[in-house]
């Protein structure tokens, strides 16, 4: 009966450390979606600034 005790105990704390585990992975893909979205973000308007430079630049003559 002790064996089977101590074994249930050891499920349980193995069980407890999973579940640990999978909500740090789930709050880092939450930190990488976040951070993927603000990258897209930043690249529109990088791309915004990129093209308002051809203009300006296009209106010189060489």
């Amino acid at each position: 009966m002790h064996e089977v005790a101590s074994a249930t105990r050891e499920q349980s704390l193995a069980s407890n450390s999973i579940a640990m585990r999978v909500e740090d992975i789930s709050q880092m893909v939450e930190k990488t979606s976040s951070a993927i979205a603000q990258t897209a973000e930043n690249a529109s308007q990088v791309e915004q600034v990129a093209i308002q430079l051809n203009r300006v630049v296009g209106q010189f003559k060489v």
